[in-house]
């Protein structure tokens, strides 16, 4: 890829990972600015979400934009630029980075494109261990909780075994209990899924890092 192509895709991902982690952000923080904006952003939940459910879907999505627009970041780096702000993929109109405008929207790029995703998939996992709560369904019966917040997710239920772990037999509720708008959750299995993914955004965060701020750079 050109470094123009490199460009237009990083902007066309940075600006959907930011939508969703500003709608991540303010669903589970009941924010009144983000209810004004929601008609903008274009992506909403269902409403009374529970904020675990909303957090479980940040994790994933966040880590798998992350992944995908710090990798055009890495790439972007390895082929363009003499400085950490040319190397930076944002580019808007025909501003220079090493303008003031254009120092400006690079700082404004990296906060936004990179600093508020992170720090909205690292507030996901917060929210889905403080208020996850873990519910089966025993012999038919309605929804019964089994555990709440974190080490419920990352254990293996009592009595369970690896198979029915894959079954359709587990839901993830919020902090109000177990109820209709639980989703389908897979105990130990499906963390350890998330934190793999997590692991590999945070480690194309570093090489992202690594190629645009090069030793010796201003």
């Amino acid at each position: 890829m050109n470094p123009t192509s490199i460009q237009r895709a990083w902007l066309a991902v940075a600006l959907i990972q930011l939508a969703f982690a500003l709608t991540v952000m303010g669903e589970t923080q009941n924010s009144p600015v983000y209810f004004g904006l929601k008609s903008l952003l274009g992506i909403t939940f269902a409403k009374d979400t529970p904020d675990a459910i909303v957090a479980l879907w940040g994790i994933l999505c966040l880590s798998v934009l992350l992944t995908i627009s710090l990798g055009l970041v890495a790439e972007h780096a390895r082929i363009e630029g003499t400085t950490w702000r040319a190397r930076f993929p944002l580019r808007i109109f025909d501003f220079e980075p090493g303008s003031s405008i254009g120092k400006w929207f690079t700082f404004s790029g990296i906060v936004l494109g990179v600093g508020v995703p992170i720090w909205a998939l690292g507030h996901s996992w917060r929210v889905m261990h403080n208020e996850g709560t873990l519910c089966a369904s025993v012999s038919g019966q309605p929804l019964e909780e089994i555990g709440r917040g974190g080490l419920s997710l990352w254990s293996v239920p009592d009595g369970a075994s690896f198979s029915s772990l894959l079954a359709d037999g587990y839901r993830m509720a919020g902090e109000a209990g177990c109820s209709s708008q639980a989703t389908t959750f897979f105990p130990l299995v499906e963390p350890l899924i998330f934190l793999l993914l997590t692991i590999w955004a945070v480690w194309n965060l570093a090489r992202a890092g690594r190629a645009v701020f090069k030793q010796g750079d201003r």
